[in-house]
């Protein structure tokens, strides 16, 4: 089947054709079936008369356009029209040639453009350029406003003309375009480049967001709940607790200052020997579930042992409390003053959300079970997937962004989850004078060192996040 190309030359053949090929010597041949050197071609075209039509068909037959555009059909349907108002053509092919970049369907963005028309016979050289610049331009004017190289379509063959005159170099007046192969655009970035590429900071800018309006918030509950509320709350109902109660809670929080102070001893002495650090400072998706299975063994080891079982419980209370101590050991090289810090602005938020939890109503919090499971998980995915991204990506940024801001938030409202649950499982676990039906009740006694383990956890985990996050503070600031 003969193309409308091979039929035009045939319908003209003394017709003088200009086009413009890509080569490595960036040369511009102008040919005609005479076998003459074309009128007007300036300096830096030759002819070639052994090559003739073949020469012209296998290199100068259409003009090509790749450009990349917002969309199949809307720019398909503007470079048609601009392009039959300008060189009225005799044939002109507008197809998409996506499916070469692996564009999935309704997402096209490339375009080639074939065209034939009697304007193009016999042009000058800077005539050429104009060609050559209306459609370069139309490419450009298909995409959205911010990569527009004119001010408007209506000011086209001005920035046409203006682009032409102003766009040459040398003294050949050729134009540096032409030593490309089609017009290729710039497109904004995919979703891919944008994720793994740099970060710009964003995501921990809006972390300090959401933690700022969530120490509003917690701040507010405490004024409101504090001198508003009319609900009996925790702090209220105190003074009828009878003193099995009050013995209970006041258990409960030794043991847990008790454990705190153990951790930060082991740390330190974790901190001091190599092999430990070795050991605590296995990195990748391996060390993370290997000290989650330290973690989670030692604490179901601890639950599991009833607590008149005193020397074995407090053994396994101790070795629960050393491991933590170690896997928190590699924090010692953030450098003492920001542990010191990190260390003041965990008590002053951990005695803020345990204010905030007595001087609520009783139940207030206990009802927020769901969600916050919900965003655990969500914290606890952040956290495997922080290990497979780079944190100065984008989307490295936003994991850690959710594992420390997200999770200083999360874990705060464990706290005060935690902390209305303890009081409450104090009022309400039996005692073992107690009698049901005139029989004593066969349980086991009240466990304080298990009731503390979940207030335990919230504070440590509030820890390590604020000596992250002044560890970053403290980077920002050198």
């Amino acid at each position: 089947m003969v193309d409308p190309f091979h039929k035009a030359i045939r319908r003209n053949p003394d017709t003088q054709w200009i086009t413009k090929p890509v080569h490595k010597h960036r040369e511009l041949r102008g040919l005609t079936s005479a076998g003459k050197k074309s009128r007007g071609l300036g300096k830096g075209w030759r002819y070639s008369a052994t090559r003739g039509v073949r020469e012209f068909h296998r290199m100068l037959r259409f003009v090509r356009a790749m450009c990349s555009t917002a969309g199949e059909g809307p720019v398909a349907l503007t470079i048609r029209k601009k392009l039959e108002q300008c060189f009225a053509p005799s044939h002109l092919e507008i197809v998409c040639e996506s499916y070469m970049h692996n564009v999935p369907k309704g997402s096209e963005k490339h375009f080639r453009v074939q065209i034939v028309s009697e304007k193009f016979e016999g042009c000058p050289v800077i005539q050429f350029h104009f060609i050559l610049h209306y459609i370069e331009m139309l490419s450009r004017l298909a995409l959205r406003p911010s990569l527009l190289i004119s001010p408007s379509v209506r000011h086209f063959s001005k920035s046409v003309l203006k682009t032409a005159r102003m766009g040459r170099t040398g003294t050949t007046g050729i134009h540096r375009f032409g030593e490309q192969a089609g017009i290729g655009v710039r497109t904004g970035k995919t979703l891919k480049e944008r994720l793994l590429g740099p970060t710009t900071g964003a995501p921990y800018v809006y972390g300090t967001y959401a933690l700022a309006g969530a120490s509003v918030f917690g701040v507010g509950a405490l004024m409101y709940y504090g001198l508003v509320s009319k609900e009996s709350s925790i702090l209220q109902q105190s003074a009828l607790w009878p003193a099995y109660v009050r013995e209970r809670l006041a258990s409960t929080y030794s043991y847990l200052a008790g454990g705190l102070a153990v951790t930060a001893a082991s740390g330190v002495a974790a901190s001091r020997n190599p092999a430990i650090m070795r050991l605590t400072q296995a990195g990748g998706v391996m060390g993370l579930f290997a000290t989650m299975a330290v973690i989670i063994g030692t604490g179901m080891l601890c639950r599991s042992i009833d607590y008149d079982s005193t020397v074995a419980k407090h053994l396994a209370w101790l070795l629960h409390c050393g491991a933590m101590g170690a896997v928190l050991a590699p924090l010692v090289y953030m450098g003492g003053p920001v542990l010191m810090r990190a260390a003041w602005y965990t008590a002053g938020i951990v005695g803020g959300l345990s204010a905030t939890a007595i001087t609520a109503p009783s139940e207030k919090f206990l009802m927020m079970s769901g969600p916050l499971a919900m965003g655990l998980g969500v914290v606890f995915v952040a956290n495997i997937g922080s290990f497979f991204f780079h944190p100065g990506t984008a989307l490295g940024a936003g994991l850690m962004s959710v594992v420390m801001y997200g999770g200083l938030i999360l874990f705060s409202a464990f706290l005060l989850y935690d902390t209305q649950r303890v009081v409450k499982h104090a009022q309400i676990y039996p005692r073992r004078e107690d009698k049901m039906y005139g029989m004593p009740l066969d349980i086991p006694s009240y466990d304080p060192i298990n009731a503390q383990l979940s207030i335990y956890m919230d504070v440590l985990n509030i820890f390590i996040r604020m000596a992250m996050i002044m560890g970053m503070s403290g980077n920002r600031r050198k």
